[in-house]
């Protein structure tokens, strides 16, 4: 197989595994730990399992954090950190 075939297969095993381990976590209400030890995944792809996880936490976290703020302009004229809301 020509290297760019299986870096697409990779990433497409990657997005599957992430996306098992989220909806166990929803469904079973696990933690992304419980959930790796159900799916019996090795010790080595737990790190980069969990970083992925976080990594894209960090962005909702972030995109959430713009939308509050957003809001809090326009509602109640509050910019920035100091929004109690």
């Amino acid at each position: 197989m020509c290297e760019a075939v299986e870096k697409y297969a990779d990433r497409k095993m990657l997005d599957k595994q992430i996306e098992l381990i989220k909806n166990l976590m929803d469904s079973m209400k696990w933690s992304a730990e419980q959930a790796m030890t159900a799916m019996k995944v090795s010790d080595a792809d737990r790190a980069m399992l969990l970083e992925k996880l976080w990594v894209g936490a960090d962005k909702i976290r972030t995109e959430n954090e713009r939308l509050c703020k957003r809001i809090c302009r326009k509602v109640c004229g509050v910019k920035g950190r100091n929004c109690k809301t």
